[in-house]
């Protein structure tokens, strides 16, 4: 028992450290637990509430109006219903509460309310529309007053289609269609993954349409929770609820101009179909009000799932998915467009430069082979919070690998591109970005996460904090992992001296030495029969065979990139980033 006291004593003791507040009560409504954020809700003290019916520490409530007696009566959970009321000390509080029933072996013995303190984040939503207010110039949009509006009264988009850097054919023609679809009054459904630039295409389209003056503005249906949503988005009139003020939304703020509406899967259903009307019939209800307001606003939305998707799980109403989906535009993901991490890496170094005050000059040879093969989960936004991070540690020359972000460099890792090799006995072990993975064979790593030949490091390697964490002061470690890194070696040099049995005579005349010496390689012949191939690796080979392609099609092309280009089938950008890294004239 005294076990279970201790329990009970540190479960209170939790309780009164989270934030939202927690009111239970038991079967015949008197109160059992009232933590601390409740009691700073309520304006009241704990010791005024524990033990007393709920009713007799808040007379304002009936038995009607109190939700955790609904639930003592129902026995059925009330889900985020939103409250504003005036505590004991005369502040206006805004929640949303969920209430539950208490069950002990399927018996009802109590509820529970767990309440959530919105009343800062409605402050500042408050405020934020404000300002939206004053910065459109609302007031001043009716009758003569529209015409003596200025252009640079009105929030702003700042991206133009020249910003949406690429040259993969599709995505080429979704601005070209982007542009042309700028011109009319149409709704616009975007789809694709965080990170692609959703909201850049959408404030192109605005400011090459004839509402580019006019105001932009922009929420995320995700970010707000559903109780404050409709109001922002429609507006409040005074007296509608406890604590509501005569307030337009952001469709009224947003009139004659663009409204563009993120994660639309995200907003409740309820909103949906009010949003509906809006687009259907072009007019709106502030939240109370009985008051008909026309507006005249392009809606352009996005979403971050598949809109199909989305439908058919029942986040978004077929009957809204139909009128926002009138123009689609899909964008492509950063992995299918490889073709552009030239030109973007060249186009964020340039911005951070200017933003740092640094001179980077680009990438190393292996972090572009690195970028080339990851796939870019969070798109173009994480390629420049990756090039963010290094440019934090590195401030002229070129970018490595070991200046990259930690996932980065783990995946560099456990593909072979970064690994560990031993420094002296004295010491730990120093990461370096060699691009050569010194195990060959069936593709096992060592245990120091050396990658094998082809790529992959073992689950010991992948996993080691010598990789890509902090290095090891342990000395037994230090020695073994010193052992097993020359045993290696020397397995490493007994396959390749026999490979240097082999007549010599017999593998010049294989057509892939003389296209070696036709791409000016011969010092990598003479590494292939010499002791000096024990440093011979699979990267040293993609990079001969690449040398020897690009030259070769430079060579056919009369020395024209764009025609060299055309036959690799790849961007021109891409090709001329290669030549410049390979020193190919």
């Amino acid at each position: 028992m005294a076990d279970l006291d201790l329990s009970r004593d540190a479960l209170v003791e939790i309780l009164d450290t989270i934030d939202e507040g927690i009111h239970a009560v038991n079967l015949a409504g008197e109160t059992t637990v009232y933590n601390r954020a409740a009691a700073r809700l309520d304006g009241l003290r704990p010791e005024n509430v524990l033990g007393k019916h709920i009713l007799q520490s808040f007379p304002s409530l009936e038995s009607g109006t109190s939700t955790l007696l609904q639930v003592l009566k129902t026995g059925r959970p009330i889900y985020n219903r939103p409250q504003t009321y005036t505590n004991y000390l005369g502040v206006k509080v805004h929640t949303v509460n969920t209430s539950l029933p208490i069950l002990s072996d399927g018996h009802l013995v109590g509820a529970l309310e767990v309440a959530k303190d919105l009343t800062q984040v409605k402050r500042l939503s408050e405020q934020v529309l404000e300002l939206q207010a004053q910065v459109a110039g609302s007031a001043t949009r009716k009758g003569a007053h529209r015409s003596s509006r200025t252009a640079d009264s009105s929030p702003k988009a700042v991206y133009l289609f020249s910003h949406l850097l690429t040259e993969y054919g599709p995505l080429i023609e979704v601005k070209r269609r982007a542009d042309k679809a700028s011109h009319t009054n149409s709704s616009i459904l975007i789809y694709g993954e965080t990170g692609t630039g959703k909201e850049l295409l959408v404030q192109a389209i605005h400011n090459a349409s004839p509402r580019h003056s006019d105001p932009f503005l922009a929420l995320n249906c995700a970010a707000l929770p559903a109780s404050l949503l409709e109001g922002i988005l429609f507006g409040t009139v005074r007296g509608s609820f406890t604590g509501a003020e005569d307030r337009a939304g952001l469709f009224e703020l947003a009139d004659s101009g663009t409204l563009f509406l993120d994660e639309i899967q995200s907003m409740p259903l309820e909103l949906q179909a009010k949003l509906l009307r809006v687009l259907q019939e072009g007019e709106l209800m502030r939240v109370g009000d009985l008051r008909v307001r026309r507006v005249d606003v392009r809606v352009i939305t996005a979403t971050n799932v598949l809109p199909e998707d989305a439908v058919r799980e029942g986040q978004l109403r077929s009957d809204l998915y139909f009128r926002i989906n009138v123009v689609r535009f899909d964008l492509p993901p950063l992995r299918d467009r490889r073709g552009d991490l030239a030109v973007l890496t060249e186009h964020f170094i340039g911005k951070l430069n200017g933003r740092f005050g640094a001179r980077v000059r680009g990438v190393t040879e292996d972090v572009a082979d690195l970028f080339a093969n990851y796939s870019w989960p969070g798109n173009v936004r994480e390629l420049e919070n990756a090039l963010e991070a290094a440019m934090n540690l590195v401030d002229e020359g070129l970018i490595d690998i070991e200046s990259l972000p930690i996932h980065l460099r783990n995946y560099a890792a456990q593909h072979g591109m970064w690994q560990v090799v031993a420094s002296d006995a004295r010491g730990p072990f120093t990461p370096q970005a060699t691009g050569t993975a010194h195990r060959s064979g069936e593709g096992q790593g060592s245990g120091e996460g050396q990658g094998s030949g082809e790529g992959q490091g073992s689950g010991e390697g992948q996993g080691s904090g010598d990789v890509v964490g902090p290095r090891s002061n342990d000395a037994a470690s230090a020695e073994r992992v010193r052992t097993e890194y020359n045993r290696d070696r020397a397995e490493n040099s007994a396959e390749l001296n026999v490979y240097q049995k082999l007549s010599a005579e017999k593998l010049a005349q294989e057509p892939w030495v003389g296209a070696l010496e036709q791409a000016g390689l011969p010092e990598f012949w003479h590494r292939i029969e010499t002791s000096e191939s024990s440093s011979l690796g699979w990267k040293d080979l993609q990079s001969a065979f690449e040398r020897i392609i690009l030259t070769h099609a430079v060579k056919s092309a009369a020395g024209n990139v764009k025609q060299a280009a055309e036959l690799l089938r790849m961007p021109r950008q891409t090709l001329q980033y290669r030549l410049k890294q390979m020193n190919i004239e």
